[in-house]
């Protein structure tokens, strides 16, 4: 298995982030989704479904913000007949950078760049499977509406994990729309 630089880039970006979580403005938040293969992904793997969690923290009051998550999500494969499906899941871990546009009170549009590590798990029906773990990277776009105390969401992502080994080279790409729930923690709050 080749090692990336996604777990160190979250592990630079977490020794920054927790030293002021005490005093941030910061969220926790749960989501999911559908995910839609892409280029050599999308040869052989279907729609599938994806979770996340993470925390937000908000970098002064100008619509700034930095994110880590985690994720973990499946994608069967293409079957011919009746045999049974293989499949593919998919987990790891990124940080993001973004802005989001207008008033923290009220509806907003925000985007977002990511960087991370991207686990590829091969199962199939029959035998032994394989995995690898590649460089992960990509974007959001998306909506939050306060709602009471916590902020729902909408997203659309397209992330593209970057696979080498043994002189082969492969993407697990794909788009994704994700939906979840958004709740402030911390004094900044």
């Amino acid at each position: 298995m080749k090692r990336s630089a996604g777990p160190l880039f979250l592990a630079m970006l977490l020794a920054l982030a927790v030293p002021t979580l005490a005093s941030a403005q910061a969220s926790i938040f749960l989501g999911g989704g559908a995910t839609i293969p892409t280029g050599d992904y999308g040869d052989y793997a279907k729609t599938g479904w994806m979770g996340q969690a993470g925390a937000v923290f908000n970098v002064g009051s100008n619509g700034l913000f930095v994110a880590g998550e985690g994720f973990y999500g499946s994608n069967t494969h293409e079957t011919i007949g009746t045999a049974a499906a293989d499949k593919t899941n998919l987990y790891g871990a990124d940080g993001q950078v973004g802005y989001r546009f207008g008033d923290q009170e009220k509806a907003g549009l925000y985007v977002a760049g990511l960087l991370g590590a991207l686990i590829h798990k091969y199962s199939p029906a029959t035998g032994t499977g394989d995995s690898s773990t590649g460089i992960l990277f990509g974007g959001i776009a998306g909506v939050d509406i306060p709602v009471g105390k916590v902020n729902v969401w909408v997203e659309g992502r397209w992330m593209n994990g970057r696979h080498s080994e043994a002189g082969d080279s492969w993407n697990t790409g794909f788009f994704g729309l994700f939906a979840g729930v958004s709740i402030p923690v911390g004094s900044g709050n």
